[in-house]
């Protein structure tokens, strides 16, 4: 559908291209963003349908009908608040995405299969991660009695490594859909340590296909082996193209802490070493950077000719978020970032919020954990000034 915007005010461009397993639990999704939690979510699991037996549903095929006649799905509330709020959202980010393609999708064509299917393994514990999305995160937040505190507003979660009956049905799944399949985007964990990642990329995957399929990693870029078997141009040189979405949210020592344990020296050469693949930086935006962005910004075009393209928002430890600063704070926030592009100030969406009760006092205890067991003191390197910015 050649034009400058889609037909329905509901539509959604992913409906049709874009294959979404949750971490949090065992569900399928329309995509990150969306409320996973409806029928849909509680129907698909990741251990009883294989995706396209999801994306290729009565109920899928049924949203996608709603979408292009203009009814609101209910999975989809949170871009419609957004839009209310501050007029901008994924929704609208993807459709801005399509419109420099030259069309929106109307029917199932070639697609991007969002990878989440092989673990949560990561070797950092970042502290606005989602325990469920890293292996490290969780075990540092059990070791530290701090776990209730992040996961409070979330209630239980769920995880588990594809077993070999489950990864077996999986991968005849994808072989038998493959020509379908125009691009993997692989998220983890950290997904260059996951060693049923590489089987399935390097070993599994025929060439002939390979060479027409776009590979994108969101990765931490620590590492870009695995063990003494695999290396990264293993994969550059077997797919269509590859690229790398690098996670960074500080500079220096607040990186260190934010992204414990990374070795900063090692990042940043693979930031050197590996420059001709990264296609942007990306940034979760939370009360611990949310002031120095402007500094992260200059740092990584300055020193690495690299651009901050992408700009979230804290979604796991919510005594980080945003919102759970003062009010007068929020209100310089807006007019310092004001001169960011719609896309990147939907973290703004946050400021609008209520603040999480005693945020202040959870956020001092988490901290003051966290930094007792790593044995570096969070208030030398953020000053002991930085939590009066919370109500």
């Amino acid at each position: 559908m050649p034009l400058d915007s889609p037909k329905s005010k509901t539509y959604c461009p992913v409906l049709y291209d874009t294959i979404y397993s949750s971490n949090k639990d065992d569900s399928y999704g329309l995509c990150c963003y969306a409320n996973n939690t409806t029928h849909l979510g509680k129907k698909f699991k990741q251990s009883t349908h294989t995706p396209f037996e999801f994306f290729l549903s009565d109920e899928m095929n049924e949203i996608r009908r709603k979408s292009l006649e203009g009814e609101k799905i209910k999975e989809c509330n949170r871009c419609y608040d957004e839009e209310k709020r501050i007029g901008f959202s994924s929704r609208l980010r993807y459709i801005d995405q399509y419109k420099q393609r030259g069309y929106f999708p109307e029917e199932v064509g070639r697609i991007e299969f969002k990878l989440r299917h092989f673990g949560n393994h990561c070797n950092l514990g970042c502290v606005m991660c989602n325990p469920w999305n890293s292996t490290t995160r969780t075990k540092e937040l059990k070791d530290t009695n701090t776990l209730d505190i992040v996961t409070e507003n979330y209630g239980d979660f769920y995880y588990e490594n594809l077993d070999y009956k489950t990864y077996e049905g999986f991968k005849e799944s994808i072989l038998k859909n493959i020509n379908l399949i125009d691009r993997f985007l692989i998220t983890g964990g950290e997904p260059l340590q996951m060693p049923k990642l590489w089987q399935f990329l390097v070993d599994d995957i025929p060439d002939e296909h390979a060479k027409n399929i776009v590979l994108i990693f969101d990765t931490n870029l620590t590492k870009l082996t695995f063990k003494d078997k695999y290396v990264f141009n293993d994969i550059v040189k077997k797919y269509k193209s590859t690229s790398l979405n690098v996670s960074c949210d500080n500079v220096g020592d607040k990186l260190a802490y934010m992204r414990y344990p990374i070795d900063v020296d090692e990042f940043e050469n693979n930031l050197f070493s590996y420059h001709r693949y990264i296609h942007n930086i990306q940034v979760s935006v939370s009360t611990m950077n949310v002031l120095d962005l402007d500094k992260i910004y200059e740092y990584y075009k300055k020193n690495f000719n690299l651009n901050v393209v992408s700009l979230s928002y804290v979604q796991g430890s919510m005594i980080l978020s945003t919102r759970n600063f003062k009010d007068e704070v929020k209100r310089d926030l807006e007019k310092k970032y004001s001169h960011l592009e719609p896309r990147n100030r939907m973290f703004m969406n946050e400021f609008s919020k209520t603040p999480y009760p005693n945020a202040k006092e959870k956020v001092v205890n988490y901290l003051n954990s966290l930094s007792k067991h790593r044995n570096i003191d969070w208030t030398k390197i953020w000053g002991t000034n930085w939590i009066e910015n919370y109500v």
